[in-house]
């Protein structure tokens, strides 16, 4: 339950970050190579989705929405939309203890949760950066996706998973994000 708790208090990290990006920024570079701001976002509405669903028990349905355009003239509403959803379908009992199948392979509950968690914290950072604005990825939240990732992959910026290599840092967020290449 530890872990649902640290999502939800990224997923409001995120959401203030969200609240703040002018649409005229949407089509500014981000630390994701060839990521604009409006496809950072689409990524992480598109990963509330999925994830929401597969907590639920539904099924991986990545290739069907790949088309559809999440963000439309809102995408703060579009976030907290996904936000919702994402959090409703992991506050669900059963959640951790489902299987997740998903393009990489399956795995289990309490390791998609991990993964979400980590791609919140770390593509927090990332918009937060693109858009100028002050973002601190929680000290708690890095460490438990520190302890996670020796176990757990992280899906890079272009969508292939890698595990993370570790990088010696004084605290534990600037630690995570060095280790992803994040200059800090």
């Amino acid at each position: 339950m530890q872990s649902i708790a640290l999502l939800d208090r990224a997923l409001d990290d995120l959401a203030e970050v969200v609240a703040i990006v002018p649409r005229d920024q949407l089509g500014d570079p981000t630390p994701c190579q060839g990521w604009d701001v409006a496809v950072l976002l689409r990524h992480l509405v598109e990963l509330n989705w999925i994830y929401g669903a597969l907590a639920e028990g539904g099924e991986y349905e990545g290739d069907e929405i790949d088309d559809i355009d999440l963000l439309g003239v809102d995408h703060l509403a579009a976030f907290e939309a996904s936000r919702k959803a994402a959090l409703a379908g992991w506050h669900d009992p059963d959640a951790l203890t489902r299987l997740f199948a998903l393009p990489g392979g399956t795995i289990d509950g309490a390791a998609a949760l991990d993964r979400h968690l980590a791609e919140v914290a770390i593509h927090g950072w990332d918009l937060a950066r693109a858009v100028g604005a002050h973002y601190v990825i929680d000290a708690e939240v890095a460490q438990h996706v520190l302890a996670n990732v020796g176990t757990n992959h992280v899906l890079d910026c272009q969508g292939s998973t890698r595990r993370i290599e570790l990088v010696v840092t004084s605290d534990a967020a600037s630690h995570l994000l060095a280790s992803l290449g994040r200059v800090v």
